[in-house]
């Protein structure tokens, strides 16, 4: 039986979280909304069988529903999150959990309290590649891990293909760090147990109001030192590494979603078929088979409010460094 499920917001996220839904056929979407007329137009289009609803208010009253996905801005998700929990639905909130410190701890700690059925979307939750590094870390196969480095470039931020709205490239709530890195901060949480912060250094534009323009930070968990270094860098494409080494060798994920180990030459070469839409498009099913089982109260790997929660602390750590 498919799970009905809502969406709230359609701009990128929830345009694309439509198509995932529709081709992995376990949920029947049943209404969505968006402030703007023309996405709430845009997504019908590609949910002609999903309502449109007048607001939030009335998503949580649908009987049909019972998981709310959220990709509104990140300042709306505590109170979206809370709408749902009070109305007895199921949330799959995308990243950052929020911007604020402490509505992001008393939502934690509600989902907490109240075993709710909640989960955020860090997609290398459900990644073959990160899982594929997981294993060979806890195998051994790397010896005793020593370092983990994260290292981003992007053209511009935001990217032009994100259309979410000036929030995105304002430093109150927007920027790289909180969008991208995040996605790393949790793979590295989930490998390494929890950071501890050393030093950071941030570039801020003159203007007082945009995000951040460059990024570099140490860290450490469990004794193992973390590198953060990510800018936007102008005529450079854009590309990110999480790269993992040990006292017997080193892997990582190129492009979010690309193996590659590194040989006895130094080289990297691919340690995982398939080229990195394909490894993405399987990566966003595995996601929803993850959310799936949540909802069906089955073991899931799907990122906790808790650890989205964490990973809030240690971005909002470095950037207030």
């Amino acid at each position: 039986m498919a799970h009905g499920i809502a969406l709230i917001g359609l701009g990128i996220m929830g345009r694309r979280m439509i198509g995932r839904l529709v081709q992995h056929g376990g949920f029947r979407i049943a209404a969505m909304w968006d402030p703007s007329p023309e996405a709430c137009a845009a997504a019908a289009r590609e949910a002609p069988g999903a309502a449109i609803a007048a607001g939030p208010e009335a998503i949580m009253a649908r009987a049909d529903v019972g998981c709310v996905y959220i990709a509104s801005p990140p300042a709306s998700h505590p109170a979206l999150c809370h709408l749902a929990f009070d109305a007895g639905k199921a949330v799959f909130c995308e990243k950052p959990l929020t911007h604020d410190m402490a509505a992001g701890e008393a939502l934690a700690a509600r989902v907490a309290r109240e075993a709710r059925p909640a989960a955020v979307n860090f997609s290398f939750a459900s990644s073959a590649s990160f899982q594929a590094i997981v294993d060979a870390a806890r195998a051994g196969s790397l010896g005793t891990l020593r370092r983990i480095e994260v290292s981003a470039s992007f053209a511009r931020w935001p990217r032009d293909w994100q259309q979410a709205g000036p929030w995105l490239g304002e430093r109150i709530e927007g920027g790289f760090a909180r969008e991208v890195l995040s996605h790393f901060v949790f793979a590295t949480q989930r490998l390494a147990g929890p950071l501890a912060l050393r030093d950071a250094r941030v570039s801020w534009p003159a203007d007082g109001r945009s995000a951040e323009t460059a990024l570099v930070a140490t860290l450490s968990g469990n004794g193992i030192e973390v590198a953060v270094d990510a800018a936007v860098r102008g005529d450079v494409s854009d590309t990110n590494l999480w790269t993992v080494a040990g006292e017997r060798g080193a892997i990582r994920m190129r492009d979010w979603y690309a193996l590659e180990r590194r040989g006895a030459d130094g080289g990297w070469a691919p340690a995982m078929p398939g080229g990195v839409e394909d490894l993405r498009a399987q990566a966003g099913q595995r996601q929803l088979d993850q959310l799936a089982a949540l909802l069906e109260g089955r073991p899931q790997t799907l990122a906790t409010f808790d650890e989205a929660l964490a990973v809030q602390r240690t971005i909002e750590a470095m950037l207030a460094a």
